[in-house]
C-alpha cells in the first residue's frame, strides 16, 4: 500500500480521483457495471465532462450512515475497525487510486483486511439477497490489489433497516485481470487520448449529450458503413414498437382473464394485478434545452 496523504472528501481527493482510475472504476473498466462504462470513464479522466457530483439526498444519507454502518459491522463481526488509510495508490500504477472506508484489526491490533461500507434502499435489497452486486465486489478486489492484503469485507445497511454484509478473499486471477485492464486501458485509451467504443448505456448517452451540447448547424455525410448503422437502427425501432404492440395486447389479454381476481397461477408462475398508491413529487413546469436524436426521409 502506498499512501498519498490526501485527506478523503478534501479538495485534492477530489481532483486527484478524477484524473485517475479509481477502484469504483474497475467493474466498469472489466464491463461489469451497470452503472458507468469506460467511455464515460475516459471522458472523465481526460476532462471532456466533469465528474457527477452526488448531491442527491441518497448519497448525503451514505455519507451521514458511514459510521454507523462501520460500528454496526464492527459489532456483528467481533472485528474492530482502524480509520480510513486515506487516498492510496498502487505502488507501480501510480494512476490506480482508491479511498477504502476503513481497515480491520484483529485481536492484536494488526491490519489484517478491507472493510467497505455501503447504504441503498430497499427497492435494492433483491440485489444483495445472494452476496454484494458485483461492483461492490470488483470495489472491493480493487482495494485488495491497493493495499497488498488478503481479505475484506463489505457491509450494506438496506432500507435503513437491514445489514447485509460478506467477506472476500484476494482473488490472485482476479487481481491479475484487474491491474493488466487498469494499465491498458491507460496506455491505449488515456495516454493516446484514444476514446474506447461507446456502449449503448444511458450513461454513454448522458456523456455524449455533455460533450457534445450545442449543435453547430453543419452537416455530415454518413459513409456506407455508417448509412448501414442508421438502417440497422431503423428496423430495430420497427421491430421494438411491434413487440411492444404484441406486449400490450397479452398483457390486456391477461388482465381480461384475471378480471376482478388478484391472482392468476400456472405451473411455474404466478400473474397479480394488484391495488397499488403511487405518490409523484410535484414538479415546477420549466423549459429545459437539449439535443434531441431524429430520423427522417
Amino acid at each position: 500500500m502506498k499512501p498519498t496523504g490526501i485527506e478523503p472528501l478534501s479538495p485534492e481527493w477530489h481532483a486527484r480521483r478524477r484524473a485517475s482510475v479509481t477502484a469504483s472504476d474497475v467493474a466498469a473498466l472489466l464491463g461489469r457495471s451497470r452503472w458507468t462504462s469506460p467511455f464515460g470513464v475516459w471522458a472523465r479522466i481526460t476532462g471532456r465532462v466533469q465528474a457527477d457530483v452526488a448531491d442527491s439526498e441518497a448519497a448525503e444519507a451514505g455519507v451521514r450512515l458511514e459510521q454507523a454502518v462501520a460500528d454496526w459491522w464492527s459489532e456483528k463481526s467481533g472485528h474492530k475497525l482502524a480509520p480510513s488509510p486515506g487516498l492510496i495508490e498502487h505502488p507501480s500504477l501510480d494512476y490506480f487510486v482508491g479511498t477504502p472506508d476503513r481497515r480491520i484489526l484483529d485481536t492484536d491490533g494488526a491490519i489484517v483486511g478491507v472493510y467497505e461500507g455501503k447504504t441503498t434502499g430497499h427497492f435494492r435489497q433483491a440485489e444483495w439477497a445472494e452476496g454484494p452486486p458485483e461492483e461492490a465486489k470488483l470495489q472491493l478486489q480493487a482495494y485488495l490489489v491497493l493495499t497488498g492484503l488478503d481479505v475484506g469485507a463489505v457491509a450494506a445497511l438496506i432500507g435503513g433497516q437491514k445489514m447485509r454484509w460478506a467477506w472476500q478473499a484476494a482473488d490472485p486471477a482476479l487481481a491479475d485481470l484487474i491491474l493488466s485492464t487498469v494499465e491498458r486501458f491507460w496506455v491505449e485509451n488515456i495516454e493516446k487520448d484514444d476514446p474506447p467504443p461507446i456502449s449503448g448505456m444511458e450513461h454513454d448517452t448522458s456523456v455524449l449529450a455533455k460533450l457534445y451540447p450545442k449543435a453547430d448547424g453543419t452537416a455530415v455525410t454518413f459513409t456506407p458503413q455508417e448509412c448501414e448503422m442508421v438502417y440497422q437502427r431503423q428496423s430495430l425501432a420497427g421491430q421494438i414498437k411491434e413487440l411492444e404492440a404484441k406486449k400490450g395486447l397479452l398483457e390486456n389479454q391477461i388482465k381480461e382473464i384475471l378480471g376482478a381476481s388478484q391472482l392468476g397461477v400456472g405451473p411455474d408462475f404466478t400473474v397479480k394485478w394488484t391495488n397499488e398508491t403511487r405518490h409523484y413529487k410535484a414538479q415546477e413546469a420549466r423549459e429545459i434545452e437539449m439535443r434531441v436524436l431524429r430520423f427522417g426521409k
